[in-house]
């Protein structure tokens, strides 16, 4: 199985998961400082690098100007769509199974794909003899992802930070990661 290659470390994770800008900036003032330097550096911070499943489904399309590749990554989880864009991914080899267990299968993430594709293309391009795939390859990969731990008052969160982009992780992804757990820790008993 291959895996997208994390381009974001572990410091630079700590970093973007100690806190947002405007917590930083509260923290440079006298009184703050002193009460949460490790909070700025993310020392103390619970992280680790978990790898959710998703499909690679690379589609070819019929279009008026010809031909038109696509690529997506459809979440194995919960079928989430998201557009991959391959100049600069660097791929790896990975373990022969996956970290998280799949829900969908390939056939599901192929049509979650061509339809997303059908709906990205539709205002692009008008349709000649329609915009149907003609070819399809369809692949489990995993995809790199920060989590950081963090303690509240009524209990613990999550933060989630993409080990690719560096981006932080909206509330979509956050459900596919936390429902990755509960299926996981269903499956396994722990």
């Amino acid at each position: 199985m291959r895996r997208l290659k994390p381009t974001v470390n572990e410091p630079t994770a700590r970093r973007l998961l100690a806190g947002r800008w405007w917590m930083r900036l509260l923290h440079r003032l006298p009184l703050v400082r002193k009460h949460v330097e490790a909070r700025r550096t993310g020392a103390d911070l619970r992280i680790e690098l978990i790898w959710l499943p998703y499909y690679r489904v690379d589609l070819v399309a019929r279009c008026a100007d010809g031909p038109v590749e696509l690529a997506w990554l459809v979440s194995a989880g919960d079928g989430e769509p998201v557009r991959l864009r391959p100049p600069g991914l660097a791929w790896e080899d990975g373990p022969p199974r996956p970290q998280f267990a799949p829900r969908l299968g390939p056939d599901d993430a192929r049509k979650v794909a061509e339809q997303a594709s059908l709906a990205a293309r539709l205002c692009t391009v008008a349709p000649a003899g329609g915009l149907a795939p003609v070819a399809s390859t369809v692949e489990l990969v995993e995809y790199p992802l920060w989590v950081s731990y963090v303690r509240r008052r009524s209990g613990w969160d999550i933060r989630i930070v993409d080990a690719v982009t560096g981006r932080p992780a909206g509330p979509r992804l956050k459900s596919a990661v936390l429902g990755a757990f509960v299926r996981q820790h269903g499956q396994t008993g722990l």
